[in-house]
């Protein structure tokens, strides 16, 4: 391989100037094993970079799905298809508001479910509302429903907007449209959090495998049970993945109905007490984090049990699922970690969840983790 050959060649360098004696085996070993796991992670990095960029959904593309089958609708897509500017149309789908049924020659492509299902898939970057004669009730119940998929959202109001380009908030394929929710983290932004996690995850990982051997021991020579604690959670889109960390509990739970680890739990053992105070039992999901399941900073997920509980009682909870779930994050580093027993306590954890996806940069996510280090060291409400 290239890398081989760049180390012969420098050996062959050093003979040849007599130098090789003021460089000791084990530094050489070192600086070549080093060299060869930057190498790897470079690779691996720009790998997923050119597909970001140039694959199915990437910065150079933008998929578009109009809700609202009404001429409106039709004569959108149509002015927005023809510009070559990498924008596909995915189709015109059915919301039942008015004007729906009018004559146009799009075919109908299904109605929300489909496009739900769509965006949850993957395939949707921005949704297009084109309902003009629409109440504005319907409009924000609309809105209501689509606010919690991964894509940026617009309305079309009529006719004319289509050729105007001034006063408009954004711009859809030359088209001016009126901007409800922005897709967090696309573009560029979504390649920064993705090297971020990638390569300080792996720096940590590696780091820390000291002491992630020895918390693995000390769970192991505690008694019986697995070292690792899995259960499932919902992350980035509510896709459903395994979340792990370091078994505290004797008891493990993973059902329909999951108890709140809360202060002097009798469950936690006495390690796990430990564990949790410093958060150490979190250490494994570095692991989630190299698989791309999870980032170092986002929403902490919650037990499915609870998602679904929190998500009839707090409106805009399932926006939290528009970003990849974090080891740490915004409202952790604020105080709202740990037992959650009152209502009030969650909504507040969103709004501060929500609050970060809005406001996301990578000077906010060093910021948050610089925070983060302080309430490991000096921490106040972990359970």
């Amino acid at each position: 391989s290239t890398w081989g050959l760049v180390v012969l060649g420098l050996l062959a360098f050093g003979f040849a100037l007599k130098i090789s004696d003021a460089f000791s085996r084990v530094w050489l070993v070192a600086w070549s094993a080093a060299t060869l796991i930057v190498i790897a992670l470079a690779r691996i990095i720009a790998a997923r970079l050119l597909r970001s960029m140039i694959g199915d959904g990437g910065i150079f593309s933008r998929r578009i799905a109009i809700v609202g089958a009404t001429k409106l609708g039709a004569r959108f897509a149509e002015h927005v298809g023809a510009a070559e500017n990498g924008i596909s149309i995915v189709g015109l789908f059915e919301a039942g508001l008015p004007d729906n049924g009018d004559d146009h020659d799009e075919a109908v492509a299904g109605d929300l479910s489909a496009l739900e299902l769509a965006a949850r898939n993957g395939e949707i970057d921005d949704i297009v509302i084109a309902a003009p004669r629409a109440s504005r009730a319907e409009m924000d119940r609309l809105a209501r429903r689509l606010s919690s998929l991964p894509v940026s959202i617009s309305i079309c109001p009529n006719t004319h907007w289509l050729d105007h380009t001034g006063g408009a908030v954004t711009s859809v394929g030359g088209a001016s449209v009126l901007s409800l929710y922005r897709r967090p983290l696309e573009g560029w932004g979504s390649i920064l959090k993705t090297i971020e996690d990638f390569v300080l995850g792996a720096i940590l990982l590696v780091a820390l495998s000291p002491v992630l051997l020895l918390v693995a021991i000390a769970v192991k020579l505690q008694g019986k049970g697995p070292i690792l604690f899995a259960q499932q959670r919902h992350g980035f889109n509510n896709a459903v993945f395994r979340i792990y960390k370091f078994r505290t509990m004797t008891v493990a739970e993973d059902g329909e109905a999951i108890q709140q680890a809360q202060k002097d739990d009798v469950r936690i053992t006495p390690l796990g007490k430990f564990l949790r105070r410093y958060s150490l039992d979190e250490l494994p999901q570095l692991f989630n984090v190299i698989r791309g399941e999870m980032s170092l900073v986002g929403p902490r997920p919650h037990a499915l049990a609870h998602n679904h509980q929190y998500a009839q009682l707090i409106e805009n909870y399932s926006g939290r699922h528009k970003v990849k779930p974090g080891i740490t994050g915004w409202a952790q580093v604020n105080g709202y970690r740990g037992e959650t027993s009152e209502n009030e306590l969650m909504e507040q954890r969103v709004n501060y969840d929500l609050s970060y996806i809005d406001s996301w940069s990578l000077w906010f996510d060093f910021k948050i983790l610089l925070m983060t280090i302080m309430a490991v060291v000096f921490p106040k409400n972990a359970v």
